[in-house]
């Protein structure tokens, strides 16, 4: 079964390297540009993994982020969060998300989507 991740991401830049590198590992994928975006795909799909931009306009990841824990708490478990903002991991150290900063490293950030789908199938 192909894995299925949602990008929510409003860089073109970022949303087309994350699109090029994840396609050639075989992912399927959706994009969203902000929180709203996202929470309307929500409702007709069930991603694998999240990738969540924090600062996205219309609704940022922050709010989309409480509004999943709250309402899909077992999506909340399979979240990574990507920004730039370098207090992310003490404002978001209660939460059950992984962080990296940008920039970062498209080898780093493709392992931990493996580790990540990986143990989820193993639970």
């Amino acid at each position: 079964m192909t894995e299925y991740i949602l990008i929510v991401e409003d860089d073109e830049n970022i949303r087309s390297m994350l699109q090029t590198a994840l396609e050639m590992k075989g992912y399927s994928l959706s994009f969203a540009r902000d929180g709203l975006e996202a929470l309307d795909l929500l409702q007709t799909t069930t991603p694998s993994l999240i990738l969540l931009d924090l600062n996205l306009p219309h609704m940022n990841g922050y709010t989309l982020l409480e509004m999943l824990v709250e309402q899909r708490p077992e999506l909340s478990l399979r979240i990574i969060i990507i920004t730039a903002d370098a207090r992310a991991s003490t404002r978001l150290a209660h939460k059950p998300v992984k962080i990296i900063l940008k920039p970062f490293s498209l080898q780093a950030l493709i392992a931990l989507i493996e580790e990540m789908l990986k143990s989820e199938k193993n639970k």
